[in-house]
This record gives C-alpha cells, structure tokens and sequence, in this order.
C-alpha cells in the first residue's frame, strides 16, 4: 500500500525529532552569504518537520515560518523553544501571502514534492529576486553504512522506492523555471549508542511503513551495532548536500 507523503510521518514524529542529526553551521552562513539575506528577513521552511532547520534560522535572528502537512510532525516542533512560527501547509499550498517571503528553505523534504507546483509556489510567494535552498544530510558508504544499508534493504519493503536527493537535485537542474543554481557540500556526522542506532532507524518513514518483521530488524541492528562499535558507538558520516537557484521572472526566457 503506497503511503500519502503528506501523512506517512505520522508515526515517525517523536523518534524524528528525537533522533534526526541537525545541519552544520557552514551551511547556514553559505545560504545566507549566497542569497544576500539578512536577519530579520522571512524564511519559509517548507516541509519543516519538527522544526530542525526553522531553529537554526531563528537562532541567527531571522523571523521564520515552518510549513508542514502532517499535524504531529509540527506538534513536534511547537513543544520546541527557539523562535519559528508553524502552522499546517502545503509545498504547492503554503497558505502564504504574495510575496511575503525573503527566502524558501526545504530541509530533507524537497524529494517528497512535486517540484513543478513547488517551484510555482515558492515563486508566488517569494519576493522578486528571492532565492530557495534545500538540503539534506546524505550518508557516505563506510562499512558500518553498507551494512545498515543492506539491512533496510531485506527488512523494509519500502526503502528503495524512497526518492533520493540527488535525482531531486538533477530534476531541479534541468528545470525550465530555474534561472540560476549553486551546489555546495558540507561535513557532518551523527554518534549512537546501540538504542539510538535504533531510534534513528525508526525516525525514517520506510522503516515505518516499510518493515514488518520488526524484532528481526532490531535484533539485526544490534548485531550490526556490535560488529562495528567502538567505545560503544556507530556513527553516520554525511556529506551534506545543498543547493540554492532562484525562478525566472514573469516573460524570463
């Protein structure tokens, strides 16, 4: 049965916001270097979450809305101190005003979206010569992660229908909307004990929906877990991948 993306994190939303890694702080000053905007400009966080990435803008003094679908992902996020505003929405339907925003952000969601609605959207509600950003923490293929990875692929039915950022990245490329793009890779990584390993697995939604013989799962992480722990922790080492364009302007060719 094929999941609603507007609804299949419902049961992720704890474990998500428990176990999901943050973004480095590079990031934030490459997008912000890069799209020339500043504190106390509006950033939309489409496909907020629980909120990770609204707090880091927040956190540098800029006034920050955080749009999701899914109501117990964003109940996450409002239990949160640190600034940013939620409220319910959609990547073609955020429910904002016309050119209301000074920039768009789409932290590990972008891949879920219809990128043409999207990208009108973000255009209808940007400010002339707005930028959006989307990121996302991809794993680098160490040992440990090819076994994780071979993991999810016999336990969970649904793991490699997952979309992947970087198919996402080359369709926001080849876009007829796009008039400019700029690509940067950052550093970033994520320690576990053994109950955190597993908490990570469970924040993602084709272990959630996709794995039903859960025990198996769990006692095949453990094993995985003590094949490669040291001091009694694994660690996922991303590159995180981010991207920033902006849309060509109306009779823009």
């Amino acid at each position: 049965m094929k999941i609603n993306p507007k609804t299949r994190f419902s049961k992720t939303a704890q474990c998500y916001d428990q176990y999901r890694p943050s973004y480095p702080e590079q990031l934030i000053e490459w997008i912000i270097n890069t799209t020339k905007t500043r504190p106390p400009s509006l950033v939309v966080d489409i496909g907020c979450g629980t909120g990770i990435a609204s707090r880091l803008f927040a956190k540098r003094g800029f006034r920050v809305i955080g749009i999701d679908p899914n109501q117990e992902m964003l109940e996450q996020a409002i239990k949160k101190a640190g600034g940013p505003k939620y409220q319910k929405g959609y990547s073609d339907n955020t429910n904002l005003p016309e050119a209301s925003a000074n920039l768009c952000i789409s932290a590990q969601a972008f891949h879920w979206f219809d990128i043409e609605k999207t990208n009108q959207e973000i255009k209808r509600i940007l400010k002339p010569g707005g930028f959006c950003c989307a990121f996302w923490n991809v794993r680098i293929r160490t040992p440990f992660v090819k076994g994780y990875e071979s993991l999810l692929k016999v336990y969970s039915s649904d793991y490699e229908k997952t979309p992947k950022a970087k198919d996402t990245v080359e369709a926001i490329k080849r876009s007829s909307s796009v008039r400019s793009f700029k690509e940067k890779q950052f550093d970033n990584t994520q320690s576990f004990n053994k109950d955190d390993l597993i908490g990570r697995a469970y924040s993602t939604s084709y272990v959630a929906h996709g794995v039903k013989e859960h025990d198996k799962f769990r006692q095949a992480l453990r094993d995985l877990f003590d094949k490669y722990q040291s001091q009694g922790k694994v660690s996922f080492t991303y590159k995180t991948l981010a991207i920033c364009w902006q849309l060509k302007l109306k009779g823009e060719k």
